[in-house]
């Protein structure tokens, strides 16, 4: 929640995603904003917005929000943002604005939360999806947990996972395999 990440740091990641609640240090915003000038993707709610100007939000937060999909929403004023998602009004529920080399993906919807805040937003799985398809030197599809690691420049390293189709008992080494939880997946490279 607090302290500050070195741009090295976030560097080792395509994409950093602000949650929760972070106490924001000039040294710490003045690091983000480096970070996706150099060509990171930041991922910046809406309950953030305080901490980063317009120019890199590429909106202003109005003071103003609204109800959609069950979610309090900020109300936003686009300038260079564009729409990512929108809700059935045409209203931006999550944006992506071009800050130098790098992006700025704001999500309108406060914490990404529904109204009851327990319930995550079922915006949190398009919104990865896509950031996925944008960042990633490859695509994951399919019922399929996965796990990416950057070795180095040009090594990347895949683990599926289906974690439905194996079945354990405690302090036994025998494992059953469940195939009617087997899975297509397809992994696509350049």
């Amino acid at each position: 929640p607090s302290g500050v990440a070195a741009v090295e740091e976030m560097g080792k990641f395509a994409a950093v995603i602000l949650t929760g609640d972070i106490r924001f240090t000039l040294q710490l915003v003045k690091n983000i904003k480096e970070y996706v000038k150099l060509g990171g993707t930041v991922v910046v709610n809406s309950g953030h917005a305080k901490a980063f100007d317009k120019a890199f939000l590429g909106l202003e937060v109005e003071k103003s929000s609204f109800t959609s999909q069950n979610m309090k929403v900020a109300a936003v004023k686009l300038n260079t943002a564009r729409p990512i998602f929108t809700d059935e009004k045409a209203r931006p529920l999550i944006t992506k604005n071009n800050y130098g080399k790098g992006s700025v993906i704001f999500t309108a919807p406060y914490f990404m939360l529904e109204n009851n805040k327990k319930s995550r937003s079922p915006l949190i799985t398009k919104l990865l999806k896509k950031i996925q398809s944008e960042v990633m030197p490859f695509q994951v599809s399919g019922d399929v947990q996965f796990l990416v690691n950057k070795m180095d420049k040009d090594n990347w390293k895949l683990i599926l996972m289906n974690n439905r189709g194996v079945s354990k008992p405690p302090l036994s080494s025998f494992q059953k395999i469940h195939h009617e939880f087997d899975s297509k997946v397809t992994v696509t490279v350049p």
